[in-house]
């Protein structure tokens, strides 16, 4: 391989690295912004929940309201 073909190779493999940080960083972002909407909403009605975070990179969670 010649320098140019290294040198767009390695720019191709950090510009899917750069892409995939923003998909995730935006994943995380947004699971975080709606995990807060729930629980505001769970207060200010009083109802008890369960949150479990099952992947602090991404912000994936399960939200379990009380019954009743």
């Amino acid at each position: 391989m010649n320098r140019t073909t290294i040198a767009s190779v390695i720019a191709l493999v950090l510009l899917i690295a750069l892409i995939a940080a923003g998909l995730v960083l935006g994943k995380s972002y947004f699971n975080a912004k709606e995990l807060q909407s729930l629980l505001e909403g769970a207060a200010d009605q009083g109802i008890g929940y369960e949150v479990q975070i099952h992947n602090p990179w991404t912000g994936d969670y399960s939200f379990r309201p009380e019954a009743g």
